[in-house]
């Protein structure tokens, strides 16, 4: 037996004035990513900071907007964050 990851589909695409999210479409996964997802305005800056600190030993210097960008906010441009993920 082979073991097959199955993951997650995408089956719709979100618009309006802060979000798009049809970056997922263009986006490369890695193995090792981590994908954080929450209601908005339901703690997600707080959980990316506790999957953070997890990860890095509780490191206090610890920048979590620019290890976690949330990828279907409008702003910076598409072209910049996924230069930088």
């Amino acid at each position: 037996m082979t073991d097959i990851a199955v993951w997650p589909s995408k089956t719709r695409e979100l618009h309006n004035h802060h979000f798009d999210s049809t970056i997922w479409n263009d986006l490369a996964f890695r193995d090792d990513d981590i994908v954080i997802a929450t209601y908005a305005k339901s703690g997600t800056t707080w959980m990316q900071q506790i999957v953070g600190q997890l990860l890095f030993d509780g490191d206090p210097n610890l920048a979590v907007a620019e290890m976690s960008p949330w990828l279907d906010l409008r702003v910076p441009p598409k072209e910049v964050k996924l230069l930088v993920v």
